[in-house]
């Protein structure tokens, strides 16, 4: 099994975002590919969580709440993935042909395997699955993020580089971190 432990930065640091530390760790083998993201500090008086659902659906928009995303594609190739999960277990994903360029069948994505648990959310992709969007083989970028909708209601931005943007925007290629598993 292989195994990357990151840190994601926010946009931005603030009295919100001095005290939090999001780490991500991504994990693969033959079959999987799975990513864990912990949410470290006084969450309990800093983040705004949305509810759990006991049913959880494919919803746009989440990115307007507390919500932790994945973005990937094959190092040759200009498309890529986008997958947003909320800790309400709602969750979204799109293809997208070139930067924000969104595929008309890009929803009909394969839904993650999910996991909340208080300050972790855990997101797993079986291969096969990747595979069949177009994602073969072992060497990706990726870029991984999240957007934290805090208790006096602004939103802090995190990601693995975010280097060069005047505002937040996880789709900037050159902002993708390669990866082989």
């Amino acid at each position: 099994m292989g195994f990357y432990s990151l840190r994601l930065k926010p946009f931005e640091k603030t009295d919100l975002t001095r005290p939090l530390e999001i780490l991500l760790r991504i994990y693969f083998d033959r079959w999987s590919f799975r990513t864990e993201w912990d949410l470290l500090g006084p969450v309990e008086h800093s983040v705004r969580w949305p509810e759990v659902k006991r049913q959880p659906e494919f919803r746009e928009g989440l990115w307007k709440e507390t919500c932790y995303e994945i973005f990937m594609g094959l190092p040759t190739s200009p498309s890529y993935w986008e997958w947003n999960f909320s800790p309400s277990h709602d969750y979204a994903a799109f293809g997208f042909g070139n930067y924000r360029a969104k595929l008309s069948n890009s929803q009909k994505s394969f839904k993650p395997r999910m996991d909340w648990s208080g300050v972790s959310l855990s997101a797993e992709f079986m291969k096969s699955d990747l595979e069949e969007i177009g994602l073969r083989g072992n060497a990706f970028d990726v870029q991984c993020s999240a957007v934290l909708l805090h208790n006096d209601g602004t939103k802090s931005y995190w990601a693995l580089n975010q280097s060069g943007l005047n505002q937040p925007d996880f789709h900037v290629r050159e902002n993708f971190v390669p990866i082989s598993i």
